[in-house]
């Protein structure tokens, strides 16, 4: 039986060896039935623990998973928020003088004629 049958009727696991006597009277015990209910209700505890613990087992998988993910997204945040200002601005304005600078130089060959150019 799965866990979420048992879950929903718990009477399957506690369904008692001794049926109750009527008041006034002793329990009558049925002594062939005793072993049969005692197995089957450790089957279906084993069967429900079985399952209770694959599903503890993924949550613990997904826990530690989520975990992992958090601390790599911090630490590449942290590497971005270390970035030093003055360095950054510095390079992307040497880059982008580099940049028109061969804008520039391309622009001139480009309006030369092939006789000024093999000059």
């Amino acid at each position: 039986m799965k866990a979420a049958a048992i879950r929903a009727r718990p009477s399957a696991i506690t369904t008692p060896a001794i049926t109750a006597p009527p008041p006034g009277r002793m329990p009558r015990i049925d002594p062939s039935t005793v072993p049969r209910r005692i197995a089957g209700a450790l089957s279906q505890m084993t069967n429900a623990q079985a399952s209770e613990g694959a599903a503890y087992n993924r949550i613990s998988a997904l826990t530690s998973t989520s975990t992992n993910t958090v601390n790599n997204l911090t630490s590449s945040l942290s590497s971005v928020e270390d970035v030093d200002t003055a360095k950054a601005a510095t390079e992307l304005t040497m880059q982008q003088a580099s940049y028109q600078a061969s804008l520039a130089a391309m622009s001139n060959v480009l309006q030369l004629s092939l006789t000024q150019f093999l000059k």
